[in-house]
């Protein structure tokens, strides 16, 4: 396996080089430094970690950039040292940190955002992907910041967050997760249920508006482990949903766990 640090970063990408134009830079480095909202050990607090993703082993050319591994060392007295090894379910396509900036990078909202910006003559900076392990999930995060040509100094415009799913970004990291959520929590009525609620889905319908509340209130106090809580909790009711209205759910694993 391959230590990815911060997979396909450490590259720049220029605007198209007319004069007036901004360009766009992405985090250098190997930083991995996060904050994980809830321990994969103690499952109870929140703590600070740093955390290498890694990729598998492959020949030059034969690049995968899928994410078997996360390795994390703790910070937190006292258990500061401690090596924790998150492996990805064997046989599941978990996406890597090359493979987020990709679908990044294919987003229609953010693109177009991007180039208006370096068309206004901004320089756009994106800063370290973060992978971060939530309750059973993983979420990824990204800070997107603009240097004025006036001025010189960087502004966290956008915070981009990502899952297997869905990419969104917003003006803050709140706005983001927020925005997440309501996404994951909008299925496709099927044409049969279409029209008419049966009891059971109406149960559901008021099950995950309470969870979703109650995640929102958790982002916006701060309260990360109890928002991986109620994440959790979201998933597992929109899987009985979907379940209910015929669709095939996606797989959600957690990862393994190894300690050291």
């Amino acid at each position: 396996m391959n230590g990815t640090g911060d997979a396909g970063r450490g590259t720049e990408r220029n605007g198209t080089g007319d004069a007036g134009r901004g360009t766009e830079r992405r985090g250098a480095g190997k930083r991995s430094r996060k904050l994980v909202p809830r321990s994969p050990v103690t499952r109870r607090s929140v703590e600070f970690a740093l955390i290498l993703p890694f990729t598998p082993y492959s020949e030059p050319g034969k690049e995968r950039h899928n994410l078997v591994a996360l390795l994390l060392a703790r910070c937190d007295p006292p258990h500061i040292g401690d090596l924790i090894i998150l492996r990805m379910p064997p046989g599941e396509q978990v996406y890597g940190p090359a493979q987020i900036e990709a679908r990044i990078d294919n987003d229609a909202e953010i693109s177009k955002d991007l180039t208006l910006w370096r068309q206004r003559g901004s320089d756009v900076i994106r800063g370290n992907l973060l992978v971060v392990p939530l309750d059973g999930a993983l979420l990824y995060v990204e800070p997107l910041l603009l240097v004025s040509t006036q001025t010189r100094l960087p502004e966290l415009k956008r915070v981009i967050v990502a899952d297997q799913q869905r990419v969104v970004m917003d003006e803050t990291l709140l706005k983001a997760l927020m925005r997440l959520v309501r996404q994951t929590v909008e299925p496709t009525p099927s044409p049969s249920t279409e029209g008419k609620i049966a009891p059971d889905l109406q149960k559901l319908a008021e099950a995950i508006e309470k969870a979703l509340t109650e995640a929102e209130t958790s982002a916006r106090q701060g309260e990360w482990a109890k928002f991986g809580e109620r994440l959790q909790q979201l998933r597992s009711l929109i899987q009985q949903l979907r379940q209910r209205l015929g669709a095939s759910p996606p797989t959600a694993t957690p990862p393994s766990r190894s300690t050291r």
